[in-house]
């Protein structure tokens, strides 16, 4: 079954999906060049903490959902599934909603995250609250990938490509240093302080997402 859905999806791409050919070749020089981008830097900065945020905590959900929050480990899937229909949920409301003012939009995604993660850690012992925790958190960070992309094609828009492969280079990066960080709070601290850690650092997101609103301009 998920072998037929993850064909069709493939074929509905390639038949949906017009081909783009690259406007020039990308060099280190070009990308050094959107370094020097306050808009692009602060967008790669925002995807660095965000997403290592996320993944400090996500890599842990199945044991969150069991140790803190006391479900069963038959209902930890259905969790997921829940989650996961939230994001594209959220993908889309949020990512029409929010390209008008990207920065901010990332403030409130950001904060909302942190909240959540805090909450995650500190109430989690009541279920239904914590599913709808979990829920919120699916739906939030649904909007995430859409609005950071937005972020990087408003900042470096005569050079998308190379300001989004700076971009993916940090979001992939951001996912094993998120793991690593989650990692040495469960090993060092405790399960639940990953969710502390998670939130100090989408409150970092949100702060060099507020400060940068005046280099991203709202689209008005």
């Amino acid at each position: 079954m998920a072998l037929a859905a993850s064909s069709a999806l493939v074929v509905g791409l390639l038949v949906a999906i017009p081909r783009l050919r690259p406007e020039r070749a990308i060099g280190v020089t070009v990308l050094a060049t959107q370094l020097r981008s306050g808009a692009v830097t602060s967008g790669l900065l925002v995807t660095l903490l965000l997403v290592a945020a996320q993944f400090a905590t996500y890599t842990y959900i199945s044991p969150t959902a069991q140790s803190l929050m006391g479900i069963e480990s038959m209902f930890v899937g259905p969790l997921l599934l829940g989650y996961g229909i939230a994001g594209i949920v959220g993908n889309f409301t949020i990512g029409m909603r929010g390209s008008s003012n990207v920065a901010t939009t990332m403030v409130l995604i950001s904060l909302a995250l942190a909240v959540l993660m805090i909450a995650i850690a500190t109430i989690a012992q009541h279920q239904i609250a914590a599913v709808l925790f979990v829920l919120g958190w699916g739906f939030a960070y649904g909007g995430v990938s859409v609005s950071l992309q937005t972020w990087m094609l408003r900042a470096a828009p005569e050079a998308a490509e190379a300001a989004t492969s700076l971009w993916v280079c940090v979001f992939n990066f951001s996912i094993a240093l998120g793991a690593l960080i989650g990692g040495a709070a469960v090993d060092h601290i405790s399960l639940a302080s990953v969710h502390f850690v998670g939130a100090g650092l989408f409150m970092l997101a949100a702060t060099v997402a507020a400060l940068s609103r005046h280099v991203l301009r709202p689209r008005g």
